[in-house]
């Protein structure tokens, strides 16, 4: 599990399996392969793709907001 007491600024999850994520904030998200997971409360901001997920069964408990 991650949270805010980790400190990391960047989330990325690369072939991995039951990891939790949450109460962060961070400049993006990165998701490959990765299965059984949970990001939950998870801000990404001023990264140029935000989230990116490639064959990835992860649960968001979130909303996606855009802004320019």
């Amino acid at each position: 599990t991650l949270d805010e007491t980790d400190n990391f600024g960047y989330l990325g999850m690369i072939s991995c399996t039951r990891m939790t994520a949450k109460n962060s904030d961070v400049y993006g998200i990165l998701v490959i392969n990765t299965t059984d997971s949970t990001i939950s409360n998870v801000d990404s901001h001023n990264s140029g793709s935000g989230i990116y997920l490639w064959s990835a069964s992860i649960v968001f408990d979130a909303s996606i907001l855009c802004s320019k």
